[in-house]
């Protein structure tokens, strides 16, 4: 009800209650006799105009202040440049105070991905830098409340994830930039890049390729050497012919030696060279007698069983066999199977056949798949196609993922898949986003159908997973990782052993966390974590208990320096003693060690992309005047309108009592 009804409606009622009362009470009042009526007048109309509870509306206009966020390179690089951590952390809060006279500030930093919490910003150090991941999760972090600007204190120096200055047209806000470091390029000349493949076959020969940089080293004479296990297997004189120079070369070698093998890629110092950490790699490949032999069902060809048969074809540990009709012999002489769009029969067949299968669904899967994959929930069937994108599970914990699959399935396009409602599932890898909307239904995720282990793709389409990432990255080795680790996932769950110990990889560095994982099948072949785990690392005398993590066991074993480590677990039951080992190797390769000058083009295109400014830190008066004067400083006026009811004002209350008690209280000392 509006105003100019809810008063009308209180004056006539406070008339004819005024007229009711006066009445009444003028035979027997000679003095004051308007005064009862008149109380008695005001309550009513104040009780009419409760009970029509009309609104107040009030307008107020609040100044909004631009949020900025610091982002401080936490890496170790940064270190040489202040005296101590507390001085670093004194001059970024030197800043902020500073630029709090405009901004709303937040501080935060980043090395391989951003560091928001700030207990732990000033408590480690980070031995790599991933500017991209930092600024696409300050975006994703601020998504309700948006950041206007962003200013990063770095050296410049990122050797994880893409370019980020690629990222800055993306942006919704300016990226300003503060640089330090000297730019000057030193004498240098190391190791830039190995690539070679971390497992092959026994007697196999693989191929290594070596990139060696050189930097003001021209006319000077440098020796290039391989050592497998400290011996020499290949080794190269270099002159480097120009001031910058990266020099290729490709070398084959012979897998001789089982089990997991040393390559040390090494180069000499030149004279007058100060960094000589980066003329040395620690590379690790892991022989293997047997090969995986993955069967590939598709009943027509199709552009995703390319891309599949693309990323394992440079794995020597698989074998590829693609058929069109699905044969006992072949399910007998397979290890694994890939089927693509099977049919309700091809899936009852794979699941008797005790083979892990990674099942590839697309848009023209019909419910009796689903159906028959027990992944419906409630019996609802298929009810059209659907456009999915996926998004990161970042509980996941089945296998280690690449360090920059956030930043590199960001970009991934749709996947084609059947609109359907499935159950609740525990170990997914990808949740869908349909358009704008991310559920809690799956898209990439894995299975148990008894003792055997299945990973599903509800969706087709993966070639363009394949090309997008090489067309962003030059490289496919996120999408590789993926199918690689998938199908060695549930290749490893089929262990028949009762008792298996295994890490996330072969290989850390020496600044990473190593993790230990456990399974135990009791005699059933189910998995059962009720005994207690005990390990020893290089046999130690003292065992450490493992954690229980759902049905298996994973502990954190902490950092380790360079060296070879061999785990041992232990496990008693039913007065049965099992034992379990596996081996890793921790190198000692810093990344951030092999760049030792700043990059001031990096810092400066990142800044000129997204619109800010670039400056370095001798210089950041200037660039602190500069960003209080930058048009993302300007605080914004909003006005805010509230409508407040009648009744949520308890005053009126008090004075409805207080007007009642008054005409009461006459009307006793009266007598009336």
């Amino acid at each position: 009800m509006n105003w100019s009804i809810a008063i009308i409606t209180g004056i006539a009622a406070a008339g004819i209650m005024f007229w009711w009362v006066y009445k009444n009470d003028k035979r027997k009042l000679t003095r004051y006799r308007f005064l009862p009526a008149s109380l008695r007048a005001l309550s009513t109309l104040l009780l009419v105009l409760l009970l029509c509870a009309p609104f107040i509306v009030t307008k107020t206009v609040r100044e909004i202040r631009p949020a900025l966020t610091i982002l401080a390179d936490r890496s170790t690089s940064m270190r040489s440049y202040f005296e101590s951590d507390d001085a670093y952390r004194k001059a970024v809060e030197d800043m902020a105070r500073q630029l709090s006279e405009r901004y709303d500030v937040e501080i935060a930093g980043w090395g391989d991905g951003l560091i928001a919490d700030k207990d732990s910003l000033w408590r480690t150090w980070q031995h790599s830098t991933q500017m991209g991941s930092a600024l696409y999760q300050l975006g994703e972090r601020h998504k309700m409340q948006p950041v206007q600007s962003v200013l990063m204190i770095s050296d410049g120096i990122n050797n994880m994830g893409g370019d980020p200055a690629a990222l800055a047209h993306q942006l919704p806000f300016p990226v300003h930039t503060m640089v330090l470091g000297d730019s000057t390029m030193p004498v240098d000349v190391g190791i830039q890049n190995v690539l070679v493949n971390k497992t092959v076959s026994l007697n196999a020969k693989f191929e290594m390729l070596i990139d060696v940089f050189a930097h003001k080293v021209q006319g000077k004479d440098v020796m290039l050497q391989v050592l497998h296990n400290g011996q020499p297997v290949f080794s190269q004189a270099i002159r480097a012919g120009q001031q910058q120079q990266v020099l290729g070369y490709s070398l084959q070698l012979q897998a001789r030696q089982q089990g997991l093998q040393k390559y040390t890629v090494s180069i000499t110092p030149v004279e007058g060279e100060k960094n000589v950490i980066n003329n040395r790699q620690d590379i690790f490949v892991d022989v293997i007698d047997e090969k995986i032999k993955v069967l590939v069902l598709a009943r027509s060809p199709h552009p995703d069983i390319a891309a599949v048969r693309s990323a394992l074809q440079g794995l020597e540990q698989f074998d590829v066999q693609v058929v069109k009709t699905l044969l006992p012999s072949d399910l007998q002489q397979c290890d694994i199977v890939i089927a693509h769009a099977p049919d309700a029969g091809d899936c009852n067949q794979l699941k008797m056949s005790d083979k892990p299968v990674w099942y590839i669904l697309g848009a023209g899967t019909g419910v009796q798949v689903f159906a028959a994959l027990e992944l419906l929930d409630g019996g609802s069937g298929a009810s059209g196609n659907v456009e999915v994108l996926p998004v990161l599970n970042q509980q996941f914990a089945v296998f280690q993922l690449p360090e920059n699959i956030a930043d590199v399935t960001a970009r991934y396009p749709p996947l084609q898949g059947a609109l359907v409602s499935f159950k609740a599932q525990d170990d997914v890898l990808f949740y869908q986003r349909i358009g704008n909307v991310v559920t809690r239904q799956p898209l990439w995720f894995f299975k148990q159908y008894g003792h055997t282990a299945a990973v599903i793709l509800a969706g087709e389409g993966l070639w363009k997973w394949r090309m997008q990432e090489h067309k962003h990255y030059g490289k496919t080795e996120t999408f590789q990782a993926l199918v690689k680790q998938s199908l060695l996932k549930i290749h490893s769950r089929q262990d028949k052993r009762p008792f298996v110990l295994y890490t996330d990889k072969q290989v850390y560095n020496a600044y990473e966390k190593v993790y230990v994982y456990a399974m135990f099948k009791n005699a059933l072949g189910e998995l059962n974590n009720i005994p207690d785990v005990r390990l020893q690392v290089n046999g130690a005398p003292a065992a450490r208990p493992m954690e229980r993590m759902g049905n298996t066991y994973k502990e954190d074993l902490g950092i380790f320096e360079e060296g070879s480590y061999t785990v041992t677990g232990m496990l008693r039951e039913d007065g049965r003693e099992h034992t379990a080992k596996v081996s890793f190797e921790v190198a000692p390769f810093d990344l951030e060690a092999v760049r030792t000058h700043a990059d001031y083009t990096l810092m400066n295109n990142l800044a000129a992309y997204s619109g800010g400014l670039f400056g370095t830190y001798a210089d950041r008066d200037n660039i602190i005047k500069g960003m209080l004067q930058h048009a993302s400083a300007a605080a914004r006026l909003k006005e805010e309108t509230r409508e407040h009811k009648l009744v949520d004002f308890k005053w009126l209350f008090f004075l409805l009592l207080a007007l009642m008690a008054g005409e009461w209280l006459f009307r006793k000392n009266y007598n009336i």
